[in-house]
């Protein structure tokens, strides 16, 4: 399997920094929206690795319904 510890980290990293932004009521920052667009690629090298693993379909199905859960809410 692909190395994506650091994809998941900044994944985390990103979705928890916007968590924070939003539940705090910040105002709308360009900046976060493009880090967050910036992240997609991450979960893109994340999902990519799933599926050449083959092994681990349940995994790569919870994981890109949850990211499609959080761009919903971004």
């Amino acid at each position: 399997m692909l190395d994506v510890e650091d994809s998941l980290r900044r994944v985390a990293t990103t979705v928890d920094h916007h968590y924070q932004h939003i539940a705090n009521r910040h105002e709308f920052m360009r900046a976060w929206a493009v880090q967050f667009e910036l992240a997609y690629t991450d979960f893109r090298v994340i999902q990519l690795a799933l599926q050449l693993d083959g092994k681990e379909h349940e995994l790569l199905e919870r994981f890109t319904a949850t990211y499609d859960d959080v761009y919903e809410y971004e």
